[in-house]
């Protein structure tokens, strides 16, 4: 495959943040309710550069690679412009570490199903005896 073929099917990640609603169930601290917030955050897509650097960090100081990641992968406000430190999101609620983590793992988890995904014959008949199984 050509560099620039690569390049055109997406190969390289290009870090544009992608809004991510996130829902982070707590208690209220001047209530003591319990307390839904819903919200948007922006999450990185990551390359292979970006995760060596974001596990490098948590790694270097015996730390947690979920702060890392929130840390590094995690945009706040309107325009994506804010950022928590890596020590900010150590201290974080778990639960909403928790929220963070599955809004990166939803823009960065790709759900391939490859197992059903079955191949075609330049007929576009399908080749699999399981195909054949489901036809009787």
């Amino acid at each position: 495959m050509e560099l620039s073929e690569l390049k055109a099917k997406g190969a390289f990640i290009e870090g544009v943040p992608e809004p991510v609603e996130v829902e982070w169930t707590h208690i209220d601290k001047e209530t003591g309710d319990i307390t839904i917030d819903t919200f948007i955050v922006h999450v990185l897509r990551k390359s292979v550069g970006w995760m060596d650097r974001a596990f490098k960090r948590a790694r270097a100081d015996g730390g947690s690679q979920t702060a890392a990641i929130i840390a590094e992968g995690i945009r706040f406000g309107e325009n994506a412009n804010e950022r928590i430190t890596y020590e900010e999101a150590s201290k974080l609620d778990i639960d909403l570490a928790t929220a963070l983590s599955t809004a990166f793992n939803k823009v960065n988890k790709r759900d391939f199903d490859v197992k059903n995904s079955q191949p075609q014959t330049s007929s576009g008949a399908n080749s699999s005896s399981a195909a054949s199984e489901d036809a009787q």
